[in-house]
């Protein structure tokens, strides 16, 4: 009979990390199989809803958590999502190599200036502040200001006022359609343009990987309120379609299967690419 191979592991976390994930693995006893334990302990550390699911009695890690969260001055779902990014950073650079290596490019020059810990949020806020002054004040007035004042005042309704004149309309009628229905409707129809020139703005800051940058900047305020990974630059409105779907997407609907200790089954929701940034802002 065949002896049972022992379960090599290829990753491994920070020593501190190791040391509070050996200290659950403890704490589960003969609960989970060996092989499986460093999996399950990982979930504990991590909180994941699904793990209640599987254990019947799943031990209360709140004290190693707090230990690890304070060790690190972060919460435990970074702190362990930064260890899996540095292990991918890790195979990165050994089986990569770039033509430019060891020089910055200039994302990496902006980078350091926008994510910066103590710089990010009063640039974020000096940029909202320009988009929005553009867009309701400079430009988005005087857009706004000709929809309200000759789009509908000088040729919309003298036009429609004219027309149903000569056709023998009414007053009261004309008064209904051209002061009532257009001049309502001309009422909203007017900060369309500024509403346009914001997004036009914001689609701007997103494409150019801005907005992402900010969401880690951001993200440990969301986190105390339960809106985590949610960043949402209309400060003006509430959309609670936009919170409900963001988490709808994550919801993980297809959970990986908690058999084996296959890492690769567990989705990542962020993208590799944010790493960098991550490091930079809250590691220096």
């Amino acid at each position: 009979m065949q002896s049972r191979k022992s379960v090599q592991r290829v990753h491994h976390f920070a020593d501190d990390v190791e040391s509070t994930i050996a200290g659950i693995e403890d704490k589960l006893g003969l609960a989970v199989s060996e092989n499986q334990k460093r999996f399950f302990a990982i979930k504990l550390l991590e909180r994941d809803s699904k793990i209640s699911e599987v254990l019947k009695s799943a031990p209360n890690v709140d004290a190693e958590i707090k230990a690890l969260e304070d060790k690190y001055d972060d919460d435990r779902e970074s702190i362990i999502t930064n260890e899996r990014y540095q292990y991918i950073s890790s195979i990165i650079g050994s089986c990569v190599k770039k033509a430019r290596a060891g020089k910055e490019t200039v994302s990496d020059k902006i980078d350091r200036i926008v994510t910066n810990r103590f710089l990010a949020l009063p640039i974020f806020a000096l940029i909202m502040w320009a988009v929005y002054y553009v867009a309701v004040s400079s430009l988005g007035g005087i857009v706004t200001d000709w929809t309200n004042d000759t789009l509908f005042g000088e040729w919309i309704q003298p036009a429609v006022q004219t027309f149903m004149e000569n056709v023998g309309c009414s007053e009261w009628l004309v008064s209904l359609v051209v002061d009532g229905i257009i001049g309502g409707l001309g009422a909203p129809i007017g900060f369309a343009p500024q509403m346009a020139i914001v997004f036009l703005f914001l689609s701007i800051l997103e494409d150019c990987g801005y907005m992402a940058r900010v969401a880690f900047i951001m993200d440990r305020i969301f986190r105390r309120f339960g809106l985590s990974k949610v960043l949402h630059p209309i400060p003006h409105r509430i959309d609670v379609v936009y919170l409900e779907s963001w988490q709808h997407v994550l919801s993980r609907t297809k959970r990986p299967s908690y058999d084996n200790d296959d890492s690769n089954k567990y989705p990542m929701w962020s993208k590799a690419s944010c790493y960098r940034t991550y490091r930079r802002l809250y590691h220096g």
